[in-house]
């Protein structure tokens, strides 16, 4: 009886341990090489974890001492502190701060006819700045790749009036954040070969991609999260298009209708 009460307490000691450590930064891997005087394991995905005082080696679900492992041996590794070797010795690797922390744009559904596109009335169009304001504060920005229709047939920018209902299409993604419509280039396409935390995608032929909240991921046709991405996908990472930097002071409804009144002003 004393060790099936011994053998509970055990165990909801092995639950609370885990929900604890769930939340932590979790490294999975083969062990290539143990560097026990740093404290240091060596993974197959090239990846170099030293361990701190709150770290647990997990082998086949169980904590194991550092000391224990061989090359080739799979393991978890939790609160581990990610390091690169450089100049000789180990040095932390500093996770890299976002360029932006804005909104992430929404993809527009693409047609059937597989292009993305978007619509509505013509409040104005300015070939300069290359965009066409509808009349419910929506703004779209063009760029070499979009096309523009009236009635499914091409038209220019500089041809289109108040009131006109138009049509914008690209074959490449167009995407929406705050009202504002933009085709994405792509920036980097390739193999995946793992994901560092918090947002770096590192490909295949060594190119490191920090990835932000301007930014879309794409497997395929289906835009995806960073926390979806494995080792071994195809990915096709997009960013906006450029805006003439005339254009750039108008980003943000208020700033398109602050111009507006500009223009119909005295």
């Amino acid at each position: 009886m004393i060790r099936r009460v011994g053998l509970s307490v055990i165990a909801a000691a092995l639950v609370v341990w885990v929900a604890s450590t769930s939340a932590q930064q979790v490294v999975t891997g083969t062990v290539v090489r143990i560097d026990p005087t740093a404290g240091v394991v060596v993974l197959d995905n090239g990846q170099m974890v030293q361990m701190v005082p709150n770290s647990v080696i997990l082998v086949n679900n169980q904590p194991v001492q550092l000391g224990t492992l061989l090359p080739g041996t799979a393991v978890v590794v939790q609160s581990g502190q990610p390091v690169m070797y450089q100049d000789g010795r180990y040095v932390v690797m500093v996770p890299p701060v976002p360029m932006t922390t804005a909104k992430a744009y929404d993809v527009v559904p693409r047609t059937a006819a597989g292009v993305y596109e978007v619509s509505g009335n013509v409040l104005r169009a300015d070939p300069v700045d290359h965009v066409i304001v509808f009349d419910d504060g929506r703004n779209v920005w063009l760029d070499t790749d979009t096309r523009v229709f009236v009635n499914e047939q091409p038209a220019q920018i500089s041809t289109l009036n108040a009131g006109t209902p138009v049509t914008v299409r690209s074959t490449r993604p167009i995407a929406t954040r705050d009202q504002q419509y933009v085709t994405m280039r792509e920036v980097a396409s390739g193999t995946v070969v793992r994901v560092d935390p918090p947002a770096t995608v590192v490909l295949s032929d060594g190119r490191t991609i920090q990835l932000t909240g301007d930014q879309l991921i794409y497997v395929g046709n289906q835009a995806v999260a960073i926390s979806s991405i494995q080792p071994g996908s195809r990915v096709v990472i997009y960013a906006p298009g450029a805006i003439s930097p005339s254009a750039s002071a108008m980003l943000g409804d208020s700033g398109v209708r602050q111009r507006e009144n500009e223009r119909q002003g005295p």
